[in-house]
C-alpha cells in the first residue's frame, strides 16, 4: 500500500491504457495521476495536453491550461488570498489574459481542461489555501472553475490529503499511479546506454547483476535512477551491494572533475564550503518534505553546481523565461534520492551531539527513512547508541529498520558484535520486500549465537526471496532448528 494513502478507501483497478484516460477525466471531473519521483509523471502530462490541444473540439474544450504548479512559489506571498489570476498570471504574456479569466468566471471553467502538474511541489499552507481546497473538492460548489475538468499530478506521499477531500463526501476519488518502466523498457534503456557508450558487452552484464541485486533492480523503473545506476556501472564494471554505496560513488563521479580521485563523499575537503551548502540545502528540503528552492537558497552556488553544462550535475534548474512571470529561478536535484543521500552527507558531517539531537527528534518519520540508512551506511553506524532509546524502538517495524541500518553498512565485524545482543538466540523473519531478505540474511549470517529461525511467510511472499534470506542463515553453524510458517501453518 502507498504509504499515506488510505487503505480504506482505495480500490485496485488494473491498468489503465493511455486512451482512456480523457474518458476518465470527463466522467469524473478530477484525475489525480501519483507516483515516486522520476517515474514519468510529468512527460505523461505534456503529452495529453499536447494531444488534447492539437484537436480540442473533437474533445469538447476551448481551452486546455496546463501549470506547473512550482512556478507558483516564488510568486505567492499570502496563500489565504491566492485567487484565479493568479495563477492564470503565469501566462500573463498570453494576448487578454484578462478576458480569459473573466470567461472562465463566468463560465466556471466550463469547456475548459486544466492540468495542473506538482502538488506535491506547493508548500503545505498553500496546499490548504481556499482556491485549491474548493478546486479539488469532490463537491467544488465554493469553485470559481466547479465545471473544469482537471488532471492532477503528484508524489504519493501526500496523496493521503486528497483521499480524505473525497472520503468525507463519499466520492470515489480516481487516482492513476505511473510506475515507470516496464522491465521491457528497462532492457531498452540499458541497451540503448551502453551502445551509446561504445560498450555493449555491458549490457548483458549489468542485467545479471540486477537479477542479483532485486532491490536496486526495484528501482530501474525510474528513469533518472536508471541512469544513476548504469552510469556507476560503466565506471566500476560492476554494482555495490547497497544504495549507500551506489549513491556515494555516483556523488564521487559527477564530483571527479573538480576532486580527482575522490573515493567517498566524506573524504571531500571541509574548505569546500560549497558542497557543504549543497548538502545543507538537500537536508533542509528533506525535513520539510519539498523538492525545490530559488536561486537565493544556493549563495551564489549555481554556476559550480547547477550549470547543466558546467556543473556537476546535481541539480537542475529551471530558467527564468523572459516571457512568463517568474521571478525566480528554481532548482530541485535530479532526484529525489539523491536529495536524501546528501541530506544523510550532512548529517553525518555535523557534531555527534548534534547528530544525536537530530535523529532523536525525526528517527522514525516516513519521510526521513531513507535518509536514516544513507546516513547509517555513510557513518558505519559509528554512534549505535543513537538506537538505544525507548523512543527509537517502539517505532513500528522496528526490527526490518534496525537489519536494513545493519546491511547498509556493510560491516560484518560490527553486524556481528551487535546481533546476539540485539536478536537474541531465537529469531523470528517475516520478510515483506526483497530489501528485508538480503538485509536479514546478511546480517543473520553474522549471528555467531543463532540458534533458532523461525520464518514466517505473508500472503503472496515470492519464494526468491525466502531463498535469499535462507541461503546465507543455512551456512551458519550454530543453527540447529528452523520453522517456516506459511499463513500461520508450519510448513
Amino acid at each position: 500500500m502507498t504509504e499515506g494513502v488510505d487503505s480504506a478507501f482505495t480500490e485496485l483497478q488494473g491498468k489503465v491504457e493511455y486512451g482512456s484516460i480523457m474518458s476518465l477525466v470527463k466522467k469524473h471531473r478530477l484525475v489525480v495521476i501519483s507516483g515516486a519521483p522520476g517515474t514519468g509523471k510529468t512527460t505523461l502530462t505534456k503529452k495529453l495536453c499536447k494531444d488534447v490541444s492539437r484537436d480540442m473540439a473533437s474533445h469538447g474544450y476551448k481551452l486546455v491550461v496546463k501549470v506547473e504548479l512550482r512556478d507558483l512559489v516564488p510568486l505567492v506571498q499570502d496563500p489565504s488570498s491566492f485567487e484565479l489570476k493568479q495563477l492564470m498570471g503565469l501566462f500573463e504574456s498570453v494576448g487578454e489574459m484578462e478576458r480569459v479569466v473573466g470567461r472562465m468566471k463566468v463560465t466556471c471553467g466550463a469547456d475548459t481542461l486544466l492540468i495542473l502538474d506538482g502538488y506535491d511541489e506547493l508548500p503545505h499552507d498553500l496546499r490548504h489555501s481556499p482556491f485549491f481546497l474548493n478546486l479539488l473538492s469532490p463537491r467544488p460548489f465554493k469553485s470559481p472553475l466547479r465545471k473544469s475538468h482537471i488532471i492532477l499530478t503528484s508524489r504519493s506521499i501526500v496523496m493521503s490529503e486528497i483521499h480524505h477531500h473525497f472520503k468525507s463526501a463519499q466520492v470515489p476519488l480516481v487516482n492513476i499511479e505511473v510506475l515507470g518502466f516496464t522491465s521491457e523498457q528497462i532492457q531498452h534503456f540499458i541497451d540503448q546506454y551502453f551502445e551509446g557508450e561504445g560498450k555493449s558487452e555491458l549490457s548483458a552484464n549489468l542485467s545479471a547483476k540486477l537479477d542479483a541485486l532485486p532491490h536496486i533492480k526495484g528501482l530501474c523503473s525510474i528513469p533518472v535512477v536508471l541512469s544513476i545506476i548504469s552510469r556507476v556501472f560503466l565506471s566500476r564494471k560492476d554494482l555495490p551491494p547497497t544504495l549507500t554505496q551506489l549513491y556515494d560513488e555516483f556523488v564521487c563521479e559527477t564530483l571527479s572533475l573538480m576532486f580527482p580521485g575522490l573515493q567517498s563523499t566524506l573524504e571531500l575537503p571541509v574548505q569546500d564550503h560549497d558542497f557543504l551548502k549543497l548538502c545543507e540545502i538537500a537536508c533542509k528540503c528533506s525535513m520539510e518534505q519539498k523538492l525545490i528552492f530559488t536561486a537565493s537558497d544556493l549563495m551564489g552556488l549555481q554556476d559550480k553546481y547547477s550549470n547543466r553544462e558546467t556543473g556537476c550535475g546535481l541539480l537542475t534548474a529551471r530558467p527564468v523565461d523572459k516571457l512568463r512571470c517568474i521571478i525566480a529561478e528554481s532548482f530541485f536535484f535530479i532526484h529525489f534520492t539523491a536529495q536524501e543521500f546528501l541530506a544523510a552527507a550532512h548529517i553525518a558531517r555535523l557534531k555527534v551531539a548534534t547528530q544525536h539531537a537530530f535523529w532523536d527528534e525525526h528517527l522514525g518519520q516516513p519521510h526521513l527513512a531513507q535518509t536514516w540508512r544513507f546516513y547509517c551506511g555513510t557513518t558505519k553506524m559509528a554512534h549505535y547508541d543513537l538506537l538505544q532509546n525507548s523512543k527509537v524502538r517502539g517505532i513500528k517495524g522496528f526490527d526490518e529498520l534496525l537489519m536494513q541500518s545493519f546491511f547498509e553498512t556493510q560491516d560484518r565485524d560490527l553486524v556481528g558484535r551487535l546481533m546476539p545482543s540485539v536478536m537474541g538466540e531465537g529469531v523470528f523473519v517475516a520478510p515483506k520486500t526483497a530489501y528485508d531478505s538480503i538485509a536479514f540474511g546478511f546480517c543473520l549470517e553474522q549471528h555467531s549465537s543463532l540458534k533458532h529461525l523461525a520464518v514466517g511467510l505473508p500472503r503472496g511472499v515470492v519464494v526468491a526471496e525466502v531463498q535469499r534470506l535462507l541461503e546465507p542463515c543455512l551456512r551458519h553453524q550454530q543453527l540447529q532448528t528452523l520453522m517456516i510458517h506459511g499463513r500461520g501453518e508450519l510448513v
